[in-house]
């Protein structure tokens, strides 16, 4: 279940400004191993350990802000405007990210061309190491990968993995890293349900430049 960091070709600090006021820190490229090789029952989800390599690109490393959020869907400013939004159903985050993409692509400035939306496992976990992000106290963090029963088959670039069968549960469900109640930067790996919003669920933002935008694997 351990990530590894293995290298790191790019690390010079990078800030850049997106629309609606959101602020995302360059990611280099880099690898990590993903996964375990252990025996034991418990294991068997993260089988096989694999190699993921990852080409550079830009993730948030606070979680989304409700001031953010209702700018995108013009809603009304909202109270502590600064904390994280939560809460949010997929579609309702889906939703969010199409504005997002809308306004970039008319902006003159930075991330025009590209791809818009939640880190994948491997994203994040190469940002955790790389870059030091951490899931709020108490806080489950959504991911975009649909979960699976092992790695095999998963994508070894950072394209999230998303179940293509129209009929499965799984894809009522993400990936989401789940903060322990007390303790801070401690989270492990869950899965939760989508489909409405649930208190305490958050995310951050990450984009994918078009030159590096990957497709999807099932």
């Amino acid at each position: 279940m351990s990530d590894i960091l293995l290298e790191t070709l790019s690390d010079s600090a990078d800030t850049r400004a997106g629309p609606f006021g959101i602020s995302l820190v360059r990611l280099g490229t880099g690898s990590i191993l993903l996964g375990s090789d252990k025996g034991a029952l418990p294991y068997g989800s993260e089988r096989p350990r694999h190699e993921v390599r990852l080409a550079e690109r830009w993730i948030a490393t606070e979680m989304l802000s409700r001031k953010i959020w209702a700018l995108a869907v013009g809603e009304d400013e909202p109270t502590e405007p600064d904390s994280p939004v939560e809460g949010k159903s997929w579609e309702e985050i889906e939703d969010f990210l199409a504005e997002v993409s809308q306004a970039a692509a008319a902006d003159a400035g930075n991330f025009q061309q590209g791809e818009w939306r939640l880190p994948s496992e491997s994203e994040w976990m190469h940002a955790e190491v790389q870059l030091g992000i951490s899931v709020p106290k108490a806080k489950e963090e959504l991911l975009v990968d649909h979960p699976h029963a092992n790695h095999r088959g998963a994508p070894t670039d950072g394209r999230p993995r998303m179940d293509t069968n129209p009929h499965s549960m799984m894809r009522l469900y993400r990936i989401s890293r789940k903060a322990h109640p007390t303790k801070v930067d401690f989270s492990v790996k869950s899965q939760a349900p989508v489909k409405n919003g649930q208190d305490g669920m958050v995310f951050r933002l990450m984009f994918i430049p078009k030159e590096v935008s990957p497709t999807v694997v099932g």
